[in-house]
């Protein structure tokens, strides 16, 4: 981010406790006693949040996690049903299943949600019928709100 915005845009990694919860460079850990086989992420989401909530004091909400101010990456275990990552536009919570949350591309491609950016080639007005199917809404393989890739580091591009 702060490459592709000339240092405007930069994120540091978050140390400290809040509440019960250990952050260390940007990283936590939250285990939940529920079983998440066939639940769907949202579902598993829900039980994080609900942990998260526990441990800090503090509910999750589509406007802040954990402190203000962060941005909250959920990686879920393979258990959960299949699916590869989501995030609202505007939000502060991005989800992944497995090890898509360790690809590069779709951390860049979510977390661009929840800074309000769409998919390349979605409509700017939403009130008009899109003419782009799905293969076209990723097609555009020039920036990050295109296609996501299979890679763990690269491709190096930024959002168009």
């Amino acid at each position: 981010y702060a490459a592709c915005s000339y240092g405007v845009q930069t994120f540091t990694p978050f140390d400290g406790t809040v509440g019960r919860l250990v952050v260390t460079r940007g990283v936590a850990e939250v285990s939940i006693t529920d079983t998440v086989s066939g639940k769907s992420g949202s579902a598993v989401e829900d039980l994080v949040a609900e942990k998260i909530a526990d441990l800090t004091g503090k509910p999750c909400s589509s406007s802040s996690c954990i402190a203000s101010d962060t941005y909250v990456l959920y990686m879920l275990p393979p258990a959960t049903s299949l699916f590869k990552s989501y995030a609202a536009l505007g939000g502060v919570k991005s989800v992944y299943y497995d090890t898509f949350g360790a690809k590069l591309s779709f951390q860049v491609h979510e977390v661009g949600h929840n800074l309000g950016l769409r998919h390349a080639s979605d409509e700017a007005d939403s009130n008009e019928p899109s003419s782009c199917d799905n293969a076209c809404e990723y097609g555009d393989r020039t920036g990050y709100m295109g296609v996501s890739y299979a890679e763990m580091d690269t491709p190096l591009m930024c959002f168009n």
